[in-house]
């Protein structure tokens, strides 16, 4: 696949994004997940003024430094620009400068690497309008005939550059550096019959951030795995196989950081059935918070180790202050228990960004069941119970994969 370049909008600065399918460094079939992506991120600031060239080292992602291997995500270049100038315009001998006259600053700001694969040239104008001079009073620096305007901000952090490539990663993998070559020029332009200067103050910042997690190779017979609070006691875990084999063995893999693994119990393959279905209930530990992230490992009679995807248990708030919600991660609804029986209980859907997801209502009860009025995109919720008599609000948060 040839790298691609998209025009975008918004703030994004620089955006290098590739397929981890095609970036998977000696692994085939792994996976790579929100809970063991690590990242690495190098930055260089530079002042300058207005014309002048730097260069921006930055090491390549060494991929031995996984011990079995990494997959690369992602290399996120980012390059800002502020840009603060005092203008100054002063009559030339001669006469009188035109009414309402114009200066321009001009700005070319040149990127260029082998890594990239392209130059990235933005150029901007900022028009300094409605000026007035009186004729050359032969006293430099003072009069009507002088005008000072700033020093002023012309651009406080604006993106140098604002396109997303895609394709290959080989350029920001390996040893060694990749070296970013940024020039800045600038002109000021007005009528003839003014002397107009600029002192420029630039400050430039590079930074670049890798995304990679170190590569596990998944088990292809896992067909299903997936994690259900029960309650505020049980996590159940059920996972489908296929082509099952005699001897091999499943360990249940848990972790409080999605990083660290360490088993938990083990279960053998059924010796009868190819296909087949397990189950598992694990006792969540009375009063635990934050996560449990649960994984499979699949060891076959060869030694041969093969992992299933990691599924999310949120415990921070799935119980709080008496306010119970299940299951979590849900499906398509929620069950609420709520602290007691109030006469009323207003109960808000909110998104991880606060904007108000659906509501609704129960009353004389301290249960519900809350149906999602619409498909909930991959993300953290929160459910907000309100005791619309005593005006108390508790909240718990959910996961939608």
């Amino acid at each position: 696949m040839r790298p691609r370049r998209i025009q975008l909008s918004g703030g994004t600065l620089m955006l290098l994004l590739y397929s981890a399918s095609l970036l998977v460094t000696m692994k085939a079939n792994a996976q790579c997940s929100a809970a063991t992506m690590q990242s690495t991120t190098y930055s260089q600031t530079f002042t300058g003024s207005g014309n002048d060239p730097y260069t921006a080292n930055f090491p390549k992602l060494d991929m031995s430094t996984c011990p079995g291997g990494c997959i690369f995500i992602a290399a996120v270049l980012k390059a800002t620009l502020t840009v603060s100038a005092t203008i100054t315009m002063e009559s030339n001998p001669g006469p009188t400068p035109a009414a309402n006259f114009k200066v321009t600053l001009d700005r070319d700001d040149d990127v260029s690497s082998t890594a990239l694969g392209a130059d990235l040239d933005p150029t901007t104008s900022y028009p300094f309008k409605n000026n007035n001079l009186a004729a050359n009073d032969g006293v430099p620096g003072s009069g009507p005939d002088y005008k000072q305007i700033g020093p002023v901000t012309l651009s406080d952090h604006i993106p140098l550059i604002n396109d997303s490539i895609t394709g290959a990663g080989i350029p920001f993998q390996g040893t060694g550096d990749n070296t970013f070559t940024y020039t800045s020029t600038t002109n000021i332009s007005g009528p003839s019959s003014v002397n107009s200067t600029a002192d420029i103050h630039d400050t430039i910042v590079f930074s670049i951030t890798y995304y990679y997690c170190p590569a596990t190779v998944l088990a292809s017979n896992i067909l299903t795995f997936t994690a259900t609070r029960e309650n505020d006691q049980t996590v159940k875990l059920d996972w489908i196989t296929t082509n099952e084999q005699a001897g091999r063995t499943y360990s249940i893999e848990v972790s409080n950081d999605g990083k660290s693994f360490s088993d938990y119990a083990s279960q053998a393959a059924d010796p009868v059935n190819m296909d087949a279905s397990y189950t598992y209930n694990y006792p969540v530990t009375p009063g635990s918070t934050g996560s449990l992230y649960f994984r499979l490992k699949q060891v076959d009679v060869n030694g041969t180790p093969g992992y299933s995807p990691i599924r999310i248990i949120d415990l921070g708030a799935g119980f709080v202050s008496g306010f119970l919600i299940y299951p979590n991660p849900p499906s398509d609804y929620l069950n609420l228990l709520f602290p007691s029986t109030g006469q009323g209980w207003q109960v808000d859907i909110i998104s991880a960004d606060g904007s108000l997801v659906q509501r609704n209502y129960y009353n004389n009860t301290n249960s519900g069941r809350l149906n999602f009025q619409h498909e909930l995109s991959a993300g953290t919720y929160f459910a907000r119970a309100t005791d619309l008599q005593m005006a108390k609000s508790y909240v718990a948060s959910f996961l939608i994969h």
